[in-house]
């Protein structure tokens, strides 16, 4: 389709996603640590996490002749791998954890991703992240979400003082070094 379509090439990361091997222990771990948990999430980015890529065109999606299962296996990085995480997303939903892509990719606005998606199993939610008004901040696109709002506490930046006050500008603290220093010397 792409070469059909002349489109240039992907950002393919031959290094980059989920590892079906070492993450899946990992989160096989968290499975079974949080097994008493009334309700958990699992959250997963999607381009360079689930998919191998950088980017997806929206328009590869919406090409006349498109196979969401071809894609997926292209965008996946092949049957073994797709095949994989379609077996976690199944293990997943059996142990109720409901399953989140949060994305910057405006191609998950679509029906069409949300189609192609869903053929990863475990009826996995959908939440762009790359628009107005939070352009690409997945922490604040968290918290503006009610669900999320007491999980995804934004840090506060700077070391505060007894009382809760805030130090001076840095700027201070370095000139009181340097005259410090000079006095030394």
């Amino acid at each position: 389709m792409m070469r059909l379509e002349e489109k240039p090439f992907d950002l393919y990361d031959h290094e980059g996603g989920f590892d079906v091997v070492a993450d899946k222990e990992i989160l096989d771990q968290w499975i079974a640590d949080t097994e008493g948990l009334e309700r958990r999430v699992a959250l997963f980015d999607w381009d360079q996490t689930l998919s191998k890529f950088g980017a997806i065109d929206i328009d590869a999606l919406t090409y006349p002749a498109a196979n969401y299962m071809h894609i997926l296996l292209y965008l996946l990085g092949g049957q073994e791998r797709l095949t994989a995480i379609q077996r976690m997303f199944k293990e997943l939903a059996d142990n109720k954890i409901r399953i989140i892509i949060l994305t910057n990719n405006a191609a998950s606005t679509t029906k069409a991703f949300r189609t192609m998606a869903g053929l990863l199993g475990g009826r996995p939610r959908i939440i762009y992240s790359g628009g107005a008004p939070h352009y690409g901040d997945k922490g604040k696109t968290l918290r503006g979400l009610e669900e999320f709002s007491r999980l995804c506490v934004a840090a506060g930046g700077g070391r505060r003082l007894a009382g809760g006050k805030r130090r001076r500008q840095s700027t201070r603290r370095n000139r009181k070094h340097k005259q410090q220093t000079k006095r030394r010397i």
